[in-house]
């Protein structure tokens, strides 16, 4: 840093400034949307302009402005750039954004730079409400990323707290040592970490602008991966991650004995719903059914569309008696109450061909999965609305008997 002084070091970061907001707004026209890349761009725009007014105090011949006018304004551009940056971390999570109180945050440092004169005489105290101004603006968007609610950017948005948190410890620590040296009457010092302290702020924007190239791109995929692995209609997994997720629990039979069950189940006479009713209401009987399932099945169980009016619960860890249970609650369920939706008084049953596997047995995923849909069919040709279980006696309503040891 022996040849960059503060003066240089305020125009590169200028710089970096401008290029967060050109990254930004290259983002946003490569098609991601959100407003939060808008309010980045802007925090970008404002940090150009906040550095440059900068440069008119460290060397006051070069601008029109008065040092103290120049101070006052260089803050408030610079700590608006920091609140655009909370309001973009809070819409992007989802959270209502601060606009008011941000404002008036700002607002209030500009007015005391300008018009209260013993900020404009004391560096110490200037740097002091500038600091108790980034701790809260810093602080906020700290613990909002730290706190993130999106599980798959936990990581990004963490590691982004982090470099905001060394930046905050900077400002901290320079608020520290003004005060020190204004009690040992070492004079103003105003100048005092002020080189380390814009260089690292140059370093803390690079990392920001990738940082939040890296959090938008990381969420992009997250969607991609979503619309490739759910089902678009009701929202469940779908075929692709079946296959991944059977062959890992065979794995974990394999390995530890442990075992499972699959359940196909399938809604009863759905064609005749699309024919009479039409593909809408139908659509909205799955969306019903699937929603129905969700409050049915265990928190450890998987649930899948594989097709029309077919779905998949795979179940970890979970006996023969255990599945034939809750494949029985499943059905009874189903037969006793109308779906909710277009048709709130059309009765939809289901059948269930259920399949077990444990140590010791065929363990093939392809092989499993066949064996559920041959059972799921055997209870449509032996009457619909029955559960069937390649190891479990029928009674004559077509209800799963209780195995020996099980609950009745």
């Amino acid at each position: 840093m022996n040849h960059l002084d503060p003066y240089t070091l305020a125009f590169i970061t200028s710089l970096i400034g401008l290029y967060l907001a050109v990254n930004m707004v290259g983002i946003r026209m490569a098609g991601t949307r959100h407003r939060a890349v808008l309010l980045w761009a802007g925090s970008g725009v404002l940090l150009a302009v906040g550095y440059q007014l900068s440069r008119f105090v460290m060397s006051p011949e070069v601008g029109p402005l008065d040092p103290q006018t120049a101070v006052a304004l260089a803050n408030f551009f610079i700590v608006g750039s920091h609140g655009l940056l909370l309001l973009g971390f809070q819409d992007y999570f989802n959270r209502r954004p601060w606009f008011l109180w941000v404002a008036l945050l700002v607002f209030f440092l500009l007015v005391a730079g300008l018009f209260w004169s013993p900020m404009q005489a004391s560096a110490a105290l200037r740097v002091t409400v500038l600091t108790v101004t980034e701790g809260v603006i810093f602080g906020a968007s700290i613990h909002l990323l730290w706190q993130s609610p999106r599980a798959h950017l936990t990581r990004y948005s963490r590691a982004l707290a982090v470099v905001i948190f060394a930046q905050l410890g900077l400002l901290v620590a320079r608020c520290a040592m003004l005060w020190i040296d204004h009690f040992k009457g070492g004079g103003d010092g105003s100048a005092a970490l002020l080189t380390p302290l814009i260089f690292s702020s140059m370093v803390f924007y690079m990392l920001l602008s990738l940082m939040l190239a890296l959090l938008l791109f990381r969420q992009k995929e997250a969607q991609l991966q979503s619309l490739a692995l759910l089902d678009p209609l009701t929202g469940l997994r779908n075929r692709r991650l079946l296959h991944r997720a059977m062959e890992q629990q065979t794995r974990r039979t394999q390995s530890g004995g442990e075992p499972f069950c699959v359940l196909v189940l399938d809604l009863d006479h759905f064609k005749q719903i699309n024919d009479q009713h039409g593909h809408a209401a139908g659509d909205e009987v799955l969306i019903a059914s699937a929603d129905r399932l969700k409050t049915l099945v265990r928190r450890k169980d998987a649930l899948f569309r594989t097709g029309g009016e077919e779905f998949l619960l795979l179940m970890p860890n979970t006996s023969r008696a255990a599945g034939l249970d809750l494949a029985e609650r499943i059905r009874a369920v189903f037969s006793q109450g109308a779906v909710i939706g277009a048709l709130a008084d059309y009765p939809v049953t289901v059948s269930i061909g259920l399949a077990a596997a444990g140590p010791g047995e065929e363990l093939d995923a392809a092989t499993i999965l066949k064996r559920a849909d041959q059972l799921m069919y055997k209870a449509k040709k032996l009457g619909r609305n029955r559960v069937e279980s390649d190891d479990s006696p029928r009674s004559d309503d077509g209800r799963a008997e209780p195995l020996p040891g099980s609950m009745p």
